[in-house]
């Protein structure tokens, strides 16, 4: 069963609610959404830990068992609907595609003794392409599930990210906004905006979704006036938005080095077990 930390388990509770959707904005009961969606694996059984608890008293943390996933209650059916409809597809092609796109190439690495272990994958460069794939409606998704997971508001802070859902064709301005695609390994993990410190004096702030081999992050430029950069081992794919054309297939060919998760990384108790090159197709 997979584990992943999380910094605030209660917004992936699946009881029934009323609130405010955070993609429209409109009040009314929350519909039962996945974050990764379903169709991509999202609903696979997993045991969520909460990274506080991680931290304080690790052999202690029990978790969570969640047994449909990454799901939540932030959006309403009408919301959920249309992701389903127009970018649930296209997402999942991708990110299945890129995980075993990846597994295929660790399995070389080893094979090869280049590496004996997942474990020493930090730093390694792979190369390899996905073909036909909608770049445009894989942002969207990306930004879709940002809005389950950062905190509520999103929308409001940035319109651009409410517009580009809501119309399937609209093409957003993005300077108010980043989306960073990485390889990572690690314990997977779903983090609010949170502010990291690389280096003395410089502090950089976004969220981020990590799982299986995948890491994507959503940098607000309101929060980072500076224009620090700490995720520089990471592909900037905001432009899939604005250079590539809604309903047409590209193929994407990736040269990415592997990095450890970029959240807090406790670890999980042992009970529980740069660059982007896009092509028409």
């Amino acid at each position: 069963m997979p584990a992943a930390n999380y910094s605030d388990l209660s917004i992936l509770s699946t009881k029934e609610k009323v609130g405010r959707c955070r993609i429209c904005g409109e009040s009314g009961p929350l519909s039962l959404e996945h974050v990764i969606p379903r169709s991509a694996g999202g609903g696979e059984k997993m045991q969520l830990y909460n990274t506080s608890d991680l931290i304080t008293n690790p052999e202690k943390a029990y978790g969570e068992i969640k047994q449909n996933g990454t799901a939540t209650r932030t959006i309403c059916s009408k919301c959920n609907n249309k992701l389903g409809r127009w970018y649930d597809k296209e997402f999942s092609k991708f990110y299945k595609a890129l995980n075993i796109g990846v597994d295929d190439e660790i399995k070389k690495l080893i094979d090869s003794g280049e590496i004996q272990t997942k474990n020493e994958l930090s730093g390694k460069w792979l190369k390899f392409g996905i073909k036909e794939v909608r770049p445009f409606c894989i942002a969207k998704r990306i930004l879709a599930m940002f809005c389950s997971i950062d905190y509520p508001g999103l929308t409001d802070k940035i319109p651009e990210i409410q517009k580009a859902i809501l119309d399937k064709n609209y093409v957003p301005s993005i300077s108010d906004f980043s989306i960073f695609l990485c390889l990572c390994y690690g314990n997977g993990a779903f983090f609010s905006t949170i502010a990291t410190l690389k280096l003395p004096n410089i502090v950089d702030t976004f969220a981020g979704i990590e799982s299986l081999y995948i890491g994507l992050y959503l940098k607000q430029k309101s929060s980072n006036p500076k224009n620090v950069d700490t995720l520089d081992n990471c592909a900037n794919i905001t432009n899939w938005l604005t250079e590539c054309e809604p309903n047409k297939q590209y193929e994407i060919n990736f040269t990415l080095p592997f990095v450890k998760t970029m959240a807090l990384d406790p670890p999980i108790p042992q009970k529980t077990k740069k660059r982007i090159c896009i092509k028409n197709a």
